[in-house]
């Protein structure tokens, strides 16, 4: 949680919208620009052969379920103190397919065919 009672990389009080797995944004453009070149050389050694399962990835129906009704407890200000860290781990590990995500279909636009 942030100081202002939202998740961390959400806006206050706003939780992930019900059916989204992916955030695409990861704080300011210098900060996502800044990680991006950080694990891009990592990014070309895992990526290329993969890239088409990376981005056709997408949680199981269990997964998603669980994510929305821990969105919707947090929206409603319900979920324990259990829960506020599944959701947190949720939103950490969401932010980093998304990254995965953006990595690999920019390597993909740059490989030649």
């Amino acid at each position: 949680m942030t100081a202002a009672g939202g998740m961390p990389g959400m806006p206050p009080g706003v939780a992930m919208p019900a059916g989204t797995w992916y955030v695409h944004s990861m704080g300011s453009s210098a900060e996502t620009s800044a990680f991006d070149r950080g694990v891009r050389p990592l990014m070309e050694i895992v990526l290329p052969d993969r890239a088409e399962a990376v981005l056709a990835f997408r949680g199981d129906a269990n997964l998603q379920d669980r994510i929305e009704d821990l969105a919707r407890k947090s929206t409603e200000g319900l979920l324990t103190e259990d829960e506020r860290a599944e959701y947190a781990g949720f939103v950490r590990a969401n932010k980093f397919v998304a990254i995965l995500k953006r990595q690999a279909r920019n390597l993909a636009s740059e490989s030649p065919r």
